[in-house]
């Protein structure tokens, strides 16, 4: 299906994993009261292990999978490290269940733009381009519209490096980003519907949770940006 270069971190996603479609990406931001907070960002392919398991045995493929994906994720620590207010970029892998992440500190907001710039960047290039993904002022936060996620997906799936017989809609149809943006005190209001209270575990005032299913035609319209106020 893909040629051996990989122009994204979502192709080595695809031919890493190309025999399931079950793929969560998931983003969670914790943010403290004086601004600083914790950033993950998940790969859940726990619903896909009993499909796989149809294949027989995988377990080869899915070495050569996690090895891939770990030398990315590598890559992207030690460049997140490097970052001034960036700190603890750690990673956890769960082999049977195949999830895995990588979780850093922020000192502020800043510097959670520029870490998750850094994560994003486009490979080709040596530098990361800065984005703004959140913005603060008092009593209130900004999540923008910039989504590197879905460009990351949309450049990979539209790349060279992709089988232009490649129905991603019928193969990747399960697929989904999930945002989930929590704090240390109540949400009083925020702007987007399409977020919901809660971050799935603990429905409490603290967290909004976003997911977008990637190729459902329900979805496709929805947008990640809301301005939350806490004060």
């Amino acid at each position: 299906m893909l040629k051996k270069k990989t122009v994204s971190l979502f192709v080595i996603i695809f031919c890493a994993f190309s025999m399931t479609s079950c793929i969560g990406i998931i983003e969670k931001i914790l943010f403290n009261k004086n601004g600083s907070g914790t950033y993950s960002m998940t790969l859940d392919m726990s619903e896909a292990v009993k499909m796989m398991a149809a294949f027989g045995d995988v377990s080869a493929e899915l070495d050569t999978g996690l090895d891939s994906l770990n030398n990315v994720f590598n890559i992207r620590a030690k460049a997140l490290e490097a970052i001034n207010g960036i700190s603890n970029v750690r990673q956890e892998v769960n082999k049977e269940q195949l999830i895995f992440s990588i979780i850093l500190d922020f000192k502020d907001v800043h510097a959670l733009n520029q870490g998750m710039s850094e994560f994003y960047k486009d490979e080709s290039t040596n530098q990361a381009e800065q984005f703004v993904f959140f913005k603060e002022s008092k009593g209130s936060l900004e999540r923008t519209n910039i989504n590197r996620v879905l460009d990351a997906l949309d450049y990979a799936l539209n790349s060279d490096e992709m089988d232009q017989e490649f129905n991603p809609a019928a193969f990747l149809g399960e697929m989904f980003y999930e945002q989930q943006i929590s704090f240390n005190s109540d949400i009083k209001s925020f702007s987007n519907s399409t977020y919901v209270q809660g971050d799935g575990t603990n429905w409490d005032e603290k967290a909004l949770r976003w997911k977008k299913y990637l190729f459902k035609p329900a979805d496709k319209d929805k947008v990640i940006d809301v301005l939350i106020k806490t004060n």
